[in-house]
């Protein structure tokens, strides 16, 4: 999670980029409207309707469901080849439903879904597969592509450095299917209280979390560990004892290394645990996380885009530079690679508000859609299904902020506004925050493997 200093967004900062579009001319805020999802933001405002999966589709089954792999087109064939396992086994399970997809460099969500015939209106399985699986890092598959798709569809990723890690996955997910995982029913939540925002979230979901886990849980079993326990030896030992759970939930903060640092990538998304001390990457090694489902709440918990997703305050500078390429943390990746089924987290910066909603001189809970997702994956959803109240926030967000862009285009005097400044930059920082949310792994697994 970001820290105290980024608590509240600074409006002129964040709002500059949104006048700057409209003073730059149509062009500009046209690209910056696209941006923003715009376009289908106002088309689902107006009519009402959203684009998921038809009502009398099951979305437990993928012969009805369907499942879809996109690979790049200049993908290593390696990676195809390591993915076999998991391949053969969606493709027995969806049937006709099942299909294999590619994209083109820099493709939009936008000209992927016109170039696979699909159109608004309600997912059609038969068209494009509801569940996909993006198979490539985000140098050549953009995290905007999966964020575009993620509006509409169940979207996961799967990047690794090492080819045979594709292989060493696949063959996790298809024994986990078959076999089980051999996983208590127990939920665990390392909750880090270090400072005034780590603090705001205990308060918004630790606390809450306990109170309302008998109607959440569904008989699974609630492991809260709090300041002390939230050590990073804590951390390992949870991970490597009797206790093990089935699915790990880590509120704190999210390790930032310097822009362009030779150690950028192999550390920042690490969990800044308690006692200061850093869960890494390397630090998966000798745990025991094969079966395991994580959901990480912290900055850069599942990657980095090459620009920070607000921008700068420098005028006309733009967002600045935070990477030289776009890339999946490292954590999720080697948690993948020897195991993990999946994991949840933030690309980009993390803020508060998909917990606390500013209101005045009050902190209103802002966790419902976290609820409603936790509640569907504990009884059982495929992971990328559980998440769709989540994206449901994102396009309620995308359609609110679509109001005032809206509004702006037909009223330049609001430039002059410092109240409009500061909506347009609350709004800006909500929506980009609930849209960076992703699945890293295969979308169609379950928590523990099986449906229960």
């Amino acid at each position: 999670m970001s820290g105290d200093e980024e608590l509240d967004p600074d409006p002129e900062m964040l709002a500059e980029a949104l006048l700057a579009a409209g003073a730059a001319g149509a062009p500009a805020l046209d690209e910056l409207r696209l941006c923003l999802g715009y376009e289908q933001a106002l088309e689902a405002r107006e009519k009402d309707q959203r684009r998921e999966l038809p009502s009398w589709v099951d979305p437990h089954d993928l012969a009805q469901s369907g499942w879809g792999v996109i690979f790049a087109l200049d993908e290593k064939p390696a990676i195809e080849a390591g993915l076999r396992p998991l391949l053969e086994r969606r493709q027995d399970q969806a049937g006709e439903l099942y299909q294999r997809l590619t994209c083109k460099p820099h493709e939009s969500g936008e000209r992927f879904l016109r170039r696979h015939g699909e159109t608004p209106g309600v997912v059609r399985p038969e068209v494009l597969p509801y569940y996909l699986l993006i198979a490539g890092d985000p140098e050549k598959i953009p995290w905007k592509l999966q964020y575009e798709l993620s509006v509409n569809h169940a979207v996961g990723r799967i990047a690794f450095d090492d080819v045979k890690s594709y292989g060493r996955y696949a063959k996790a997910v298809v024994e986990a299917e078959t076999r089980g995982v051999g996983r208590p029913r127990r939920a665990s939540l390392l909750s880090v209280e270090g400072d005034g925002v780590t603090r705001l979230l205990a308060s918004h979901l630790a606390e809450p979390l306990q109170q309302k886990w008998p109607r959440l849980g569904g008989g699974w079993e609630l492991d809260v560990r709090r300041r002390d326990d939230a050590s990073k030896d804590g951390l390992r030992r949870l991970l490597t004892g009797a206790d093990l759970p089935g699915l790990l939930l880590a509120s704190c903060h999210g390790l930032r290394a310097a822009p362009g640092a030779p150690e950028q990538e192999a550390v920042q998304g690490s969990l800044v645990c308690q006692d200061g001390g850093c869960f890494s990457g390397d630090d998966v090694d000798g745990c025991q996380v094969a079966g395991l489902t994580v959901m990480t709440f912290a900055c850069y918990g599942a990657g980095t885009p090459v620009r920070d997703n607000y921008p700068d305050a420098s005028p006309g500078a733009g967002p600045p530079a935070i990477a030289l390429r776009p890339f999946v943390a490292r954590l999720p990746q080697e948690m993948l690679a020897r195991g993990a089924l999946a994991v949840v987290g933030h690309v980009d910066r993390g803020w508060t508000y998909s917990f606390a909603w500013p209101d005045g001189e009050r902190d209103l809970t802002a966790v419902a859609s976290l609820d409603d997702m936790l509640y569907r994956l504990l009884r059982g959803d495929r992971v990328g299904h559980a998440l769709r109240p989540l994206c449901q926030r994102y396009k309620a967000l995308a359609a609110d902020l679509a109001k005032d862009l809206e509004l702006f285009k037909g009223r330049p005097e609001l430039a002059e506004s410092p109240k409009a400044k500061e909506r347009l930059a609350f709004k800006w920082t909500v929506h980009n925050d609930a849209r960076n949310f992703v699945i890293l792994g295969d979308p169609a697994v379950y928590v523990l493997g099986r449906k229960p």
